[in-house]
């Protein structure tokens, strides 16, 4: 059971995640004047704004969700999942070794190349390898100018993590480190050159 702050961190993570296209959406009705054609940069601004926000409710259900009960999600699912939220974006997925994975190693797996695309604020590329056998294992290379793991997300990554110093921007890496430990796996990660950041996680096998 997660704290009742980290909760509402999550709660405002994913609020932040929605303001944008939310905020778009807005701003392209009030371009609109009442009874006239809607212009095509206006439509077009619509149209991807609602598509982004729909993607981004669909991962985070899933993401943060409860998937116990669905045991068809798999690699491909969190697969097709991840190629959405990130489509049109700057960061660009990579995928190496592949394999399957069960409904809450591809949780981990969102979770995980999210926060590997938290790593590239100027864009760049994931490259995801995808392992199982006695345990799921995920390999995430993230490549790209001023790629970096922020300071207050290695903090809540790390065991026994400060909850009262989380932030809406750390509880992300805070969830998915709690989440691969609750099912008896792991998370690190480690900057080995500039440019580069990489994200180890691990989860039982089977699951």
């Amino acid at each position: 059971m997660i704290e009742r702050r980290v909760a509402e961190l999550m709660f405002a993570h994913v609020c932040h995640e929605l303001t944008g296209p939310v905020t778009a959406i807005n701003n392209g009705f009030e371009l609109v004047e009442a009874g006239e054609p809607v212009p095509q940069d206006v439509r077009d601004l619509l149209v991807r704004s609602a598509k982004t926000g729909a993607q981004r409710l669909r991962f985070y259900r899933i993401a943060y969700g409860w998937l116990a009960e669905d045991a068809s999600f798999g690699y491909n699912d969190a697969r097709a999942l991840l190629d959405e939220f990130l489509d049109g974006g700057k960061v660009a997925l990579r995928w190496l070794n592949v394999a399957d994975v069960g409904p809450m190693g591809g949780r981990l797996l969102l979770n995980a190349v999210a926060l590997g695309a938290e790593a590239l604020p100027r864009g760049g590329v994931v490259s995801v390898d995808v392992r199982n056998g006695a345990a799921t294992e995920l390999a995430l290379v993230c490549t790209g100018d001023g790629a970096r793991v922020h300071e207050d997300c290695v903090k809540a990554i790390a065991p026994g993590a400060d909850v009262a110093a989380l932030t809406p921007r750390s509880v992300h890496a805070y969830f998915a480190a709690r989440f691969a430990e609750a099912h008896g796996g792991a998370l690190r990660t480690q900057s080995t050159a500039p440019g580069t950041v990489e994200l180890f996680a691990t989860i039982s096998g089977g699951v």
